[in-house]
C-alpha cells in the first residue's frame, strides 16, 4: 500500500461532503491510480441527503467508515479532523474524533490514514501518535501552511512533532497547502 502513496501524481484537497465523496467514488480506475485524496471533515450540522435530515454528531462520525468504503473503496486516503476537534465532536465517544473516524473507517474495509499540522491540540497529537504506532508501515500526513514556512524553527518544530506522535520521518507525506496564498518573494 505504501507504493500508492509513493507513485500518486496527484493530491486533491476536499471536504468531506457527500456531492465530493460521491465524484470522487464515479471516478474511473486509470484516473484515480494517480490521485491520493486528503479529505477535510467539515463539523456536523448539514442536512444528509441519504438520511434526509441533520444527523448528530455521534451518528455523523459513525456513518463515516461505511461511506468512506461506499466512495473511495480500498484506496488509502488522508484524513484531516481539525474541524471536529472539540468537545461537541466528542460527545458519545471514549476516544477521540479523529481515531474514531480513522477506526470506523478501517473496521468497514477503507484504507484511511491520519493529517496533522504543527499547531493542533495534544489530544489531537496523542490521536496521531495511537495510529502511527498501532498502524505502522502505514503514512500520517504533515499538512504545512504557508505561516508555517516563514517559521526560522520549522525544521526542529516538524523533528519535535515527529518525536511527539513517534513516527519515522521516512512514514510522512508532506503536503504544503498555501490555502490560495501565493508565497511572498523576498
Amino acid at each position: 500500500m505504501l507504493d500508492r502513496f509513493r507513485s500518486a501524481t496527484y493530491l486533491v484537497a476536499l471536504k468531506w461532503k457527500q456531492g465530493e465523496a460521491r465524484a470522487i467514488g464515479t471516478m474511473r480506475r486509470p484516473a484515480r491510480q494517480d490521485l491520493l485524496v486528503l479529505f477535510d471533515i467539515p463539523p456536523a450540522g448539514d442536512f444528509d441527503h441519504d438520511l434526509g435530515r441533520v444527523p448528530d454528531t455521534t451518528e455523523y462520525i459513525k456513518l463515516f467508515g461505511p461511506r468512506l468504503l461506499k466512495h473511495c473503496g480500498t484506496d488509502p486516503v488522508f484524513v484531516d479532523a481539525r474541524l471536529i476537534d472539540d468537545d461537541r465532536h466528542r460527545e458519545g465517544f471514549a476516544r477521540h474524533p479523529l481515531t474514531e473516524l480513522l477506526e470506523r473507517g478501517r473496521l468497514a474495509g477503507a484504507h484511511p490514514c491520519p493529517v496533522t499540522g504543527l499547531n493542533r491540540l495534544e489530544a489531537y497529537q496523542a490521536a496521531v501518535g495511537r495510529f502511527a504506532k498501532n498502524h505502522a508501515p502505514l503514512p500520517v500526513c504533515l499538512r504545512l501552511e504557508a505561516s508555517d514556512l516563514e517559521r526560522g524553527t520549522l525544521a526542529a518544530d516538524i523533528s519535535t512533532l515527529l518525536d511527539q506522535i513517534q513516527c519515522e520521518p521516512g512514514r510522512v507525506f508532506v503536503v504544503v497547502d498555501l490555502g490560495g496564498r501565493q508565497l511572498a518573494e523576498n
